[in-house]
This record gives C-alpha cells, structure tokens and sequence, in this order.
C-alpha cells in the first residue's frame, strides 16, 4: 500500500445540477462514517462540474476531477489507473452510468469493489457487494451475480449522514395541531417545481403556520424563491444548502419532499411527508412508502395541482392520530444504523483486539478513575489503588469475565471492553481513554468486540446500561448497532437498556 494512503476509500461518483446530487450525498454518508473510524477518503468525479459540486457538499474530503466521459472506457482506465496508485482498501461506485463492464474493469484490475444500485440496471454483477438500500429492494432485481457477489438490501442498509447521527435516541413530539412545514425538493430542482410547491402553499388558509424552504447546493431559483415567500401571506424563508437538515427536520411537523434519499432521512427523523415524484427513478419509492404508511404520495411534479396539494397540506396538518401513525411507521423503517451495518460488511475495521494482561492494571485503573467515566458510572465514587489490584487480578482469573484492550493500527491503546457472560448472555461496558474520545473508536471498539464476542462463545445477546444523561454513550451504543430497549432499574439507578442480538451484527 502506497506510504500515506493507509485505510484510504475511493469513491467513483457525480452530482451536478443536471442529475442532482443523490448519488454523492449518500457516498457522503459512507464517508462520514469511515472517516470517524480513523479512515482516509477519496472522492474521484468526473469533470469540473462534479468537483465543484462534490467540493461543496463534501467540504473537507479530497477530491480528485477525471477529465473523462462519465461510465466509459477512458472513465474505467482513469479510475483503475488511480486505484492502482493509491491502493485503497475498497472502491466505492455510484452512478447509473456505470455498467457491468465498468464493474468487470475494476474487478479485473484485482480492486474490491461495492457497487451502489437503485434498479438492476446494470443487469450483471461481478463486484463484491451490491448496495440497494431501498424500501423495494429485493434479490429479484439482481437474477446474474458472479459467485463472490453478496446482496446488501433494503432500508436496514440505508446510509445516512453525520448529522442525523445523534438524533437516533431522540423522541419525536407530535402535536394536536400542527404548523410547521418543511419543503425540500433535492439538490438541484431542474424543473423548479420548488415554486410550484411555494406557490400552492400560498393557497393554505391554516393559522400559525410557518414554512422553511431549502434550496440545494445547485439550485438556481433562490432569489425567485425568496420573492415569492416574501409575498406569502404566512412567515417563511429560504435556506440554500442547508447544513443543518436533521435540525430543520426535527423542527418540522410535516414536511414536503422528493422521492430521492431526502424522504428516508424523513422518515429516519419521525417526519410525515407528502411526497412528491421528481424523475422516473423516485416512483418506486412513492408507491412503497405510501403503501407502508410512511408518506402520502401526491405523484409526478409535472401533473402537480396547486389546489389539491393545498388541501393534501391542510388535512396532514390536522389529522394528529395519522401523522403520529406515520412518524412511528417511519422511524421503525429506518433505524439509522445502516452506515454502520455496510461498514461491517466491508469488513473494514480499524481496531484490533488484545486480552488484557496482568501488566495492564494500571493503565485500566488511571482510564476508570477519569473524571467523566466516574461521572457516567452507576458507582462513581473514586476506585483506590488496594481495591483495584484485586479485583483486577480475580477477573483475569474469571472465565465468565472477558477484557479486551482496543489497539489502534499502530498497536496504540485506545481504551477498553468488558464483558461479563452470564447464562448465554453476556453484559459489555466500555472506556475509551481521554485522548482518544469522540473520534469513532468508542462504536468501533464496540463492534469489534462484540463481533469476537460472538465468534469465540455461544453467546446469544450483549447488553447495555447506560445513564440516562449519558446521550453521547447511548448514541454510541446506537452506532454500533445496538438497539433501545427501554429504561430499567440498574444497581438501583435507572437506566437505559440497549441490546445486541448475535444475528443483528
């Protein structure tokens, strides 16, 4: 591997105003998580216009502009050419123009390949994982797969961006009656049904509402936008690449939105959505999420009347008991750790493990006795020195008590994992050390763990208590693909109770 490009992901994909930016925001996604798990990312694009686009969206990643045509043969020679030099782990690609050809060039270049798809469109697949993180995603779509092929379907893979990342424990309110509306049609709105949709808001007669408008990065109808808020008998305003969504979602009651990544996002965050069809590739999503009772689909943007989209706004607005429906069917349909799920299917990990040994004692006895572990522990007292050898030493000797020491690539300590196996369960607690806090090791220290946990020993589940005041070791059990139980009473505190099941890992 070349000097500096060690855990390095490449991921081959465009966005610009003629096609949008779906395909670069749900990379974005993967990158995100790879990145808080100490990897590195490229992002390689073809043309000027995708750079600049990818630049924007993706602030801080490198990016590299291929001078090609996008999907043809010069575009797989660029990319292979790349690859060859910056040997990353895995080459990530997305796009519709890219076919099975395209896949058969990287695979022959001995490069391992996900392949990001919505359709089958590709019609044969020879890279090692298929993506379609879609609520119709099913195995039928893809009847010609080479032999290594693995199949990665549905919204359990969704991938979804850092900034929703902490909403995941985070409850939805739902009010008697609603005001606040949320109108987001994709990055680039070609057709600029935007004012459309603005325009049949201003047909609302509902009192107390309040309407936010995001314009994408590319959108080149902001100032006509904003004229025409302006204008609205209600308060409103427009926000251009809004870097806050998740924010803005939780903000709103209801929200109307394109049939794109944006109305899984929704969902994600508990928010009933009248959802409208922007391209062909979007009716899919329509059909499925009205059919599962996530959104009302209102059809094509280009058939769209102001009139009945009025009304369509007006009765969601009042009808608490089904918006409630909704927000609970859409938050059961995507749980948010698919990144996190793809991640390990990749088999990329940036952590390793080691037993604890005897020499380890008091470097686990400084980590226990930091302040914050004190702090989000049910006995934070501080731990002496005496009370400590001991105990420390009668684990190493319990069978039914495991302790792993996380290493970073370097063999760095980073901090640790406890378990203690009961009856075909086990429970885990973790610290990670001062220094190495909030970069991501926490939920992959976790994983790991609990991926060796479940290889060594018949262990069925691993559970989690955590205080409830502790949402930053709650979202971190949530990451590693723990899910929320409910609260209990621990060591006579009440707790949060998350869990793990041996197949969900």
């Amino acid at each position: 591997m070349a000097a500096g490009d060690q855990g390095l992901l490449i991921f081959r994909t465009d966005g610009h105003a003629r096609i949008g930016l779906g395909h670069v925001m749900r990379c974005l996604a993967l990158a995100q998580a790879w990145q808080a798990v100490g990897g590195k990312v490229l992002f390689a694009v073809a043309g000027e216009e995708s750079a600049r686009a990818a630049m924007q969206v993706a602030p801080g990643f490198e990016v590299a502009s291929l001078d090609v045509s996008p999907g043809g043969s010069e575009d797989l020679a660029r990319t292979v050419d790349l690859a060859l030099t910056r040997k990353p782990l895995r080459v990530v690609v997305d796009g519709y123009h890219f076919d099975a050809g395209y896949q058969e060039g990287l695979k022959n270049a001995g490069l391992q390949v996900l392949f990001i798809d919505d359709f089958g469109h590709a019609g044969y697949y020879c890279s090692d994982w298929v993506l379609n993180q879609n609520i119709y995603g099913d195995a039928s779509m893809y009847p010609t797969l080479a032999p290594h092929t693995r199949l990665l379907l549905g919204p359990r893979y969704f991938l979804l961006r850092e900034e929703f990342w902490a909403w995941a424990s985070r409850p939805r309110e739902m009010p008697a009656r609603a005001g606040k509306v949320l109108v987001t049609l994709g990055g680039s709105d070609p057709h600029h049904t935007t004012l459309k949709v603005v325009s049949a808001l201003r047909r609302v007669e509902w009192p107390g509402l309040e309407v936010v408008v995001v314009a994408g990065a590319v959108n080149s109808q902001v100032k006509e936008l904003a004229v025409s808020l302006k204008e609205a008998p209600f308060p409103g305003r427009v926000e251009q690449n809004a870097g806050n969504m998740a924010a803005l979602m939780h903000w709103a009651d209801v929200a109307m939105a394109g049939g794109g990544i944006t109305c899984y996002e929704l969902a994600f965050m508990g928010v009933p959505t009248l959802m409208l069809i922007l391209a062909d590739n979007q009716r899919l999503n329509g059909k499925s999420f009205e059919s599962r009772g996530v959104a009302v689909n209102l059809g094509g943007f280009a058939d769209l009347d102001p009139s009945k989209t009025a009304a369509s706004l007006t009765e969601l607005l009042g009808a608490a008991s089904k918006r409630a429906e909704m927000s609970r069917r859409g938050r059961n349909l995507v749980d948010g750790q698919g990144v996190w799920r793809v991640l390990n299917h990749l088999g990329l990990e940036t952590i390793t493990l080691r037993a604890a040994v005897k020499d380890d004692c008091r470097m686990l006895w400084e980590w226990a006795n930091d302040p914050e572990v004190r702090k989000n522990s049910f006995s934070s007292d501080p731990i002496p020195w005496e009370q400590h050898v001991p105990w420390f030493e009668s684990k190493l000797r319990d069978p039914g008590y495991l302790i792993y020491i996380l290493l970073d690539r370097e063999k760095n300590p980073l901090g640790q994992v406890r378990f203690e196996v009961r009856h075909g369960d086990a429970t885990i607690s973790v610290d990670i050390s001062r220094e190495h806090r909030h970069q991501g090791y926490g939920t992959a220290g976790i994983r790991a763990a609990c991926r060796r946990l479940f290889r060594e020993f018949m262990i069925i589940r691993v559970h989690a208590y955590v205080k409830p005041d502790n949402p930053f070791s709650i979202r971190t059990f949530l990451q590693a693909g723990f899910q929320e139980i409910g609260p209990i009473v621990r060591k006579g505190f009440t707790a949060v109770h998350l869990a793990l099941e041996r197949d969900d890992l």
